[in-house]
């Protein structure tokens, strides 16, 4: 797809932060099972995160803080996702924006915020354990 004159690519949009995967040999323990659709947008931050199974047809943003811990395991999320927005000629942006040409516009997503204990994440939501 071209976007202000660059050419963007559609597919899925995945963040691991450092914090989660350092190397290919954490990816692969720690990411297991994991069906991600072109348009989703996924985001994972936190040291004690463990995916056995996803299914991610949107966006979802899990952020999980130093001492606590997160098991998603045969969970899905569907929702609208993130959808991308190119800039109007001469609109008003900031220039560490404009050199990208266009913006994600955040018409759905799932959060998981966890910020002590243990969590799963599972086909019965996410509740304490």
């Amino acid at each position: 797809k071209i976007v202000g004159g660059l050419y963007v690519w559609e597919g899925p949009r995945v963040y691991l932060s450092p914090t989660f995967c350092l190397t290919k040999e954490d990816v692969k323990e720690k990411c297991k099972g994991m069906k991600i659709s072109a348009k989703s947008a996924l985001s994972v931050e936190g040291f004690d995160v463990h995916v056995d199974g996803l299914e991610l047809d949107g966006a979802l943003i899990v952020n999980v803080k130093d001492g606590a811990s997160l098991k998603i395991k045969n969970f899905k999320v569907k929702n609208e996702g993130w959808k991308i927005r190119a800039y109007d000629e001469g609109e008003e942006v900031d220039e560490r924006d404009a050199i990208r040409g266009y913006e994600f516009v955040r018409e759905g997503e799932e959060r998981i915020l966890i910020e002590e204990g243990d969590w799963i994440a599972d086909e019965n939501g996410l509740r304490r354990v």
